[in-house]
């Protein structure tokens, strides 16, 4: 089940069935979501549900329609989220996601639940992250330039070679959040003070060269 905005009005995706509150704008979706079948080639386009499939056909021909509240699949969330660059995800429950990768360049996904989410090497440059849960998230090599973390939730977060260059890390937890050498900071901020956790990396000992007994020749 997807629930939409478009222009202040509510519209409801369960499977198929499209639900708006007034009948013109449902009348109107369902028009247009006849059309999307008439022109779209089923044989080349995936679609992990049903609702993935009215929500392409909106998204085409209403692109004022705004993603409220989603239940989706790990599918779903690379199909309709990750190809949506300046996505509006506010508040949606992306926990525990695969999203490695993903093109989330100044998306919205202030408030979001992104307990546990694998946000790997994602683009996230000048994402607006206000008071997102990021507990436990896999931010490792992940680019955060420019993102708005302002009072976000990172404790225990995974920051190991992320770039946070330029960042707004006001108010955020960055409790036990685990960070290298490698990681790229804001200037003058501190992670040692915001309480993160500096992993030491080790250069592995250099193998002794062992010579060989008396007599023995390479």
């Amino acid at each position: 089940m997807i629930q939409l905005d478009y222009k202040g009005e509510k519209i409801k995706l369960e499977g198929l069935e499209i639900t708006a509150e007034t009948e013109i704008t449902q009348d109107k979706a369902r028009e247009y979501y006849t059309l999307f079948k008439q022109t779209v080639d089923y044989g080349r386009t995936y679609f992990p549900s049903l609702e993935s499939r009215t929500l392409k056909a909106l998204q085409r021909y209403m692109p004022e329609v705004k993603v409220v509240t989603a239940y989706l699949t790990s599918a779903e969330v690379v199909d309709i989220v990750g190809k949506l660059e300046g996505a509006d995800l506010r508040g949606l429950d992306l926990s525990g996601r695969k999203l490695a990768r993903a093109p989330l360049r100044r998306a919205d996904l202030s408030r979001a639940n992104l307990s546990g989410t694998d946000l790997s090497s994602a683009d996230l440059r000048q994402t607006y992250l206000q008071y997102a849960i990021l507990r436990e998230a896999d931010l490792s090599k992940a680019v955060l330039r420019g993102a708005d973390l302002y009072g976000a939730d990172l404790c225990m977060a995974n920051l190991v070679e992320t770039d946070v260059r330029e960042a707004d890390l006001r108010e955020a937890n960055l409790m036990q959040a685990k960070y290298n050498d490698d990681t790229k900071w804001p200037k003058d901020f501190d992670p040692e003070g915001a309480q993160a956790l500096r992993l030491a990396w080790k250069k592995p000992p250099t193998p002794r060269t062992q010579s060989g007994p008396p007599g023995w020749r390479r």
